[in-house]
């Protein structure tokens, strides 16, 4: 851990909490669906750029 930390340049804790969230999504993230499609993708940021918005709203 401490030698991936040096390297990238983030805590430990930081790696230890991506591995954990790996090992914990790895079947959805290696699913047999294969990727998302193009227009899934659009939509997926379509409504990301939606949520973005509301939250800048809110804090203004």
């Amino acid at each position: 851990m401490s030698e991936l930390s040096s390297l990238y340049g983030v805590r430990p804790t930081v790696i230890f909490t991506w591995e954990n969230e790996f090992l914990k999504r790895s079947d959805e993230l290696f699913s047999k669906h294969g990727p998302m499609s193009e227009i899934d993708f659009k939509k997926g940021c379509q409504e990301f750029y939606a949520k973005i918005g509301e939250l800048e709203m809110q804090r203004e």
